[in-house]
């Protein structure tokens, strides 16, 4: 009897000692061993035993593939890891790895692997020149390489390799490039659409800004991350102490300015006045939710036909917002400028409130129902032409777009945006209606059909606070 325990006990210990000799043979147990000595100082990881499997599902953050029995997903964020993980490019295998969070440093070389989905390295002490062997990464559509010490040079002609890259975040390192990053290829003077991964995007250059870099940054991760589809969203940029280069999706069609005064020689196609409606409803409710998303009141600053793109489906989307902020001195067109805005006699730039941009919406809205351009009059701007026109109560067709003559069921729409445009562009900004109002206007107008008395409610609304000879005008 004792003599079988002895056995079964001999047994155990060549089971467990030839399972401990397999288990270290594993180069990726070696591996993710070595990774815990070397990085783990606050032992978080004190699940990972050499006595045990790591694809046993007992080893905190590491998962396998049931089939290969190889590690194919690590996730370790927050747990504080200093030093290098350069072990981890033994996992050959490896899908997704997720190192967010620690006080890694070092740098880690991507040409060891040749599977990876996704890569979070963000918040972390890695530095140098970006790893090596990011082009060979063909499957991966998330890299996330943000808030380290990253220096050199970006190396965009790799990213342009991998044809399935959604999502790449770089900011917060040390990059630099400036006009090298032109060189390149990724855009040719101040503003250019060119192909990246498939897409097409604009990129545009701004060589003169206001000092300040961390503010600049701020702000820009502030327009960053507006979501609207109203608003044409800033996709990328990039801050050197030269430059400043903003990335924007490409709006294959082209402005409201060019759609309103583009080719007005034979076999041009007017903008019709239903698409107009739709554009400056569009405009409108993207404004209002620019001057509503934050309690910094965000402003646009330069709102103009040319800065309203028209996407695949018709719709508006405001696009530059906020560069007036980023700028040394104001840069927006005169003939769209509040006339609160203008320099003083001390020289003083005057404040930029939202009511500003409601004056130059204003004007918009008199290129949609005119069809002029803001400053087509000689040295009158397009808005004290109206002004002027209501007043000696043109005829209708002297003011509204001839080019809209054949519509006439819409007329009384075309002079209701009118006198829209007219309460934006009141002299005092306490007397002009904020963008929301203005909104709700404009829709009135579009759904006067759906609203029997919608048309009329709106009207009333808006020359109740009009001047009669305004009234009189829109009978004419």
């Amino acid at each position: 009897m004792l003599q079988k325990q002895k056995s079964f006990h001999f047994f155990s210990l060549f089971l467990f000692f030839s399972f401990f000799s397999l288990s270290l043979s594993n180069p990726e147990t070696t591996a993710l061993l070595a990774l815990k000595s070397s990085t783990d100082t606050f032992n978080s990881l004190s699940s990972w035993v050499a006595s045990s499997d790591p694809c046993s599902g007992t080893w905190f953050g590491v998962a396998c593939d049931p089939a290969t029995r190889r590690v194919t997903r690590i996730v370790l964020e927050n747990l504080n890891l200093t030093g290098s993980a350069h072990q981890l490019t033994q996992l050959a295998h490896l899908k997704l790895l997720s190192l967010n969070r620690n006080r890694l440093s070092s740098s880690l070389d991507f040409s060891a692997w040749h599977n990876l989905n996704h890569m979070y390295l963000s918040h972390n002490r890695f530095d140098g020149a970006l790893p090596a062997g990011i082009s060979r990464q063909r499957h991966l559509p998330r890299l996330d390489l943000s808030h380290n010490q990253f220096s050199g040079e970006i190396p965009l002609a790799e990213f342009a390799q991998l044809p399935h890259l959604l999502t790449l975040r770089l900011e917060s390192n040390s990059f630099t490039g400036g006009s090298r990053l032109v060189a390149m290829g990724l855009v040719v003077g101040p503003e250019k659409a060119k192909t990246w991964r498939g897409d097409t995007v604009v990129v545009k250059r701004v060589r003169e800004r206001r000092n300040g870099e961390k503010e600049i940054d701020g702000f820009l991760r502030q327009i960053g991350g507006l979501r609207h589809p109203n608003i044409a969203a800033l996709r990328a940029y990039h801050n050197s102490s030269h430059e400043l280069l903003l990335v924007y999706d490409f709006f294959p069609g082209g402005s409201l300015h060019s759609a309103l005064h583009g080719n007005r020689g034979p076999g041009r196609t007017p903008l019709a006045w239903a698409a107009r409606l739709k554009l400056a409803a569009g405009s409108a409710e993207g404004l209002a939710f620019l001057h509503g998303c934050s309690k910094s009141k965000l402003l646009h600053g330069n709102l103009t036909s040319s800065n309203i793109l028209v996407d695949r489906m018709g719709n508006a989307c405001l696009a530059n917002i906020g560069l007036q902020q980023l700028l040394p001195a104001p840069f927006s067109s005169s003939a769209y400028r509040a006339p609160e805005l203008m320099v003083s006699n001390d020289k003083t730039p005057r404040k930029f409130t939202q009511k500003c941009d409601v004056y130059s919406f204003g004007v918009v809205l008199l290129e949609i129902s005119t069809g002029r351009m803001p400053a087509e009059e000689g040295e009158t701007n397009l808005a004290a032409w109206v002004k002027t026109a209501v007043q000696k109560e043109c005829n209708t067709w002297e003011v509204l777009d001839f080019e809209l003559f054949g519509d006439r069921a819409s007329e009384g729409e075309m002079w209701a945006l009118l006198e829209v445009a007219l309460l934006c562009l009141t002299p005092l900004p306490k007397d002009r209606p904020t963008i929301g109002v203005v909104h709700r206007m404009i829709d009135g107008i579009r759904n006067k059909g759906v609203r029997e008395d919608g048309a009329k409610f709106i009207l009333d609304e808006l020359t109740s606070g009009s001047s009669s000879s305004s009234h009189s005008a829109r009978t004419s």
